[in-house]
């Protein structure tokens, strides 16, 4: 069995273990930063006839006891992040959902395989030291993020790695309060998660509070409109008098598909 390694990455924290030459990195850490569904990550992992192959669950040994997760061969890796399209996670995701893509291999890479010494390191080259030497602010999230994933007892063994003082056990994080859904952002969610994509206006409407005008609604959803996420779907009135309901369609996937 091999010791999990952490790795410092854009001010989170990359899982490996090391056995010989070959690293493996766990993957629900990378898909929970990134706000992704891990099991349909998982799935989708093992539809891949070359990822599927390489999967393996491994135990890492700790003090508490052996610890499992999912891993990958560094190698294989870029493979599992590039099947991630970074148009369909949430807004806020998407840089670093491309950040991941583009970099977190090398650095990976450079961290086990190539000695400092070795780099070359010119001053113009010099990586951002926030980067490199984590802070203790750095370093205590990293611990929780290590005990919500790896237990306690692998926790404690990083505290210890990372030269924090000791405690009776790593210092806990502050709850963070997410940042509060803007009304396009609610709109949108709305009617992407309706049954098959679709929600009627009256009901649309009842699911926003009353502090929300109506005016202000109707403009987000035309916007959506104008930008061909969302489209008004008609509705046969059969035999009913008046006017028909008006229903809103999630619209940007089948667009995405359109032009592939």
């Amino acid at each position: 069995m091999g010791a999990l390694i952490t790795v410092p990455f854009r001010g989170d924290t990359l899982f490996a273990i090391r056995e010989g030459e070959t690293v493996r990195v766990a993957l629900k850490p990378i898909a929970d930063r990134l706000s992704l569904d891990w099991g349909a990550q998982l799935k989708r992992a093992k539809r891949d006839p070359i990822l599927a192959g390489e999967l393996v669950i491994m135990t890492i040994p700790s003090p508490g006891g052996p610890q499992s997760t999912v891993t990958l061969p560094l190698n294989v890796l870029p493979g599992w992040l590039f099947g991630i399209e970074a148009s369909r996670v949430k807004p806020e995701a998407r840089a670093l959902v491309l950040t991941y893509q583009r970099e977190c291999h090398e650095v990976l890479f450079r961290h086990f395989f190539v000695p400092r010494e070795a780099e070359g390191v010119h001053e113009a080259d010099t990586p951002d030291p926030a980067l490199d030497m984590p802070t203790a602010g750095t370093k205590i999230q990293m611990v929780a993020e290590c005990r919500r994933l790896f237990g306690l007892s692998a926790a404690r063994d990083m505290w210890r790695d990372l030269g924090l003082p000791d405690m009776a056990e790593p210092t806990p994080q502050p709850a963070q309060i997410p940042p509060r859904e803007s009304l396009f952002e609610k709109t949108e969610r709305l009617i992407r998660q309706a049954p098959n994509g679709r929600i009627y206006r009256a009901e649309l409407y009842r699911r926003f509070d009353r502090g929300v005008r109506y005016a202000q609604l109707d403009a987000v959803l035309n916007a959506l409109i104008a930008e061909g996420r969302v489209m008004v779907v008609d509705i046969p009135r059969g035999s009913r008098i008046g006017r028909p309901p008006v229903v809103y369609q999630w619209a940007a996937d089948h667009q995405q598909y359109g032009r592939a």
